[in-house]
């Protein structure tokens, strides 16, 4: 059984799960809310695992603590208080973005770790649209050159696989950075 949880009722982001083979029986779908403590106590009753994937992807913002940082930093610590309610769960699994680590201040090449030791400086964040999205865009919207820089990149599939083994191999613990790919892009 998969208990997910939305914090809104929008059809447009759930009818795709509820259309999937089985779901009727197996999947269960709560309203919960980030930002309120306890939120997430139904959600978490009765599972062994939780994968916690959900933090605010917002390119344009007006109050970066209320838009960003408080649903990241709260939020994940709401769902941690709420797992700590439920004997029944063995594991959570937290998943960000290497994004989030990829402001140290070293140069990025091809022979550094990128690890759990790089931290994200919030004063470099951006209240616009990030580069990586903005140059999908341009491609999307007919640009006909894509920028010379470096990327990490990674199937979702691979990720899911990932979470799988997150959850089901005991002596998983710790930090564990994904990264299917390092890409140096020339211009086409």
């Amino acid at each position: 059984m998969v208990r997910a949880s939305t914090s809104k009722s929008d059809s447009k982001k759930t009818d795709h799960l509820l259309a999937l083979d089985g779901a009727k029986e197996r999947l269960h779908l709560f309203k919960a809310n980030l930002l309120e403590e306890g939120s997430f106590d139904a959600v978490v009753d009765g599972c062994e695992g939780v994968f916690h994937t959900a933090s605010p992807v917002i390119f344009s913002v007006t109050d970066l603590q209320a838009e960003l940082i408080d649903p990241a930093v709260k939020g994940t610590l709401n769902v941690l208080k709420s797992c700590t309610k439920v004997q029944s769960v063995k594991r959570v699994i937290i998943t960000s973005s290497l994004a989030t680590m990829a402001f140290s201040g070293k140069p990025v090449t091809p022979n550094v770790v990128v690890d759990e030791t790089w931290i994200c400086d919030w004063s470099s964040l951006t209240t616009t649209l990030n580069e990586t999205v903005e140059m999908i865009l341009n491609l999307v919207n007919g640009a006909k050159t894509y920028p010379n820089a470096y990327y990490r990149s990674i199937d979702v599939r691979d990720v899911a696989v990932a979470h799988v083994q997150a959850l089901e191999i005991p002596s998983a613990s710790g930090r564990y950075c994904l990264a299917a790919d390092d890409l140096t892009s020339l211009s086409f």
